[in-house]
């Protein structure tokens, strides 16, 4: 039980704390609402699950292995969750109580969909870094492989369903609190975004 009270603790304080997935959520969530994060709360789950898996296969030590792929997969990372990040630059021009019918077709197409949530985590090599330390730290704690996986999985995938959730709920009551000043917050937060991703592949 203290493995894995342990580990919880751990993925509960990295999923919680900002990072450009959550600032990606408070993003979407201040500009098209809570129900339209959902697809990309999902995609993020799935992603992590996945990325969970490809660790626990031992899969995890072929960056370490390869330098140059290491180095391909950061840029490739740090690129396209900067352009999420660009992508909701200009926002919704819609505002707060607008009918369904008043969307247009390119506001629904600017929607953070479930595959573009999906491939931000096997893509970026903090979560990489963040799911290898589970494993290597906390998974021999908890038992067989088996039990590792299931632990490890669901651990990952219930707190983020939470912590994620919490995120996008905090850019949906921006959206409502500070309805004519959206898109100057949404901008600020995409500005952090990106500084956190550059400051990532710098570190990393």
């Amino acid at each position: 039980m203290e493995a894995y009270l342990a580990l919880l603790l751990f993925v509960c304080i990295l999923v919680m704390t900002p990072g450009p997935a959550n600032l990606l959520l408070l993003v979407v969530g201040s500009q098209y609402g809570m129900r339209n994060c959902i697809p990309f709360i999902s995609g993020l789950i799935v992603g992590k699950l996945v990325l969970n898996l490809t660790v626990g296969m031992g899969i995890g030590t072929v960056g370490a292995q390869y330098p140059h792929l290491n180095l391909l997969m950061k840029i490739a990372s740090g690129g396209f969750i900067v352009y999420l990040a660009f992508r909701s630059w200009n926002g919704r021009m819609g505002r707060v109580g607008e009918s369904k019918q008043s969307e247009n077709k390119q506001d629904k197409k600017s929607y953070f969909s479930f595959l573009s949530g999906v491939v931000v985590h096997p893509l970026n090599p903090k979560a990489w870094a963040m799911v290898t330390l589970a494993w290597s730290n906390f998974g021999p704690s908890l038992g067989t492989l088996r039990t590792q996986t299931v632990l490890i999985v669901l651990t990952f995938a219930i707190v983020q369903g939470i912590f994620h959730t919490v995120w996008a709920g905090a850019g949906a009551v921006l959206r409502y609190q500070f309805n004519e000043h959206t898109l100057i917050i949404s901008r600020i937060f995409i500005t952090a975004t990106v500084g956190i991703v550059v400051g990532s592949l710098i570190i990393l």
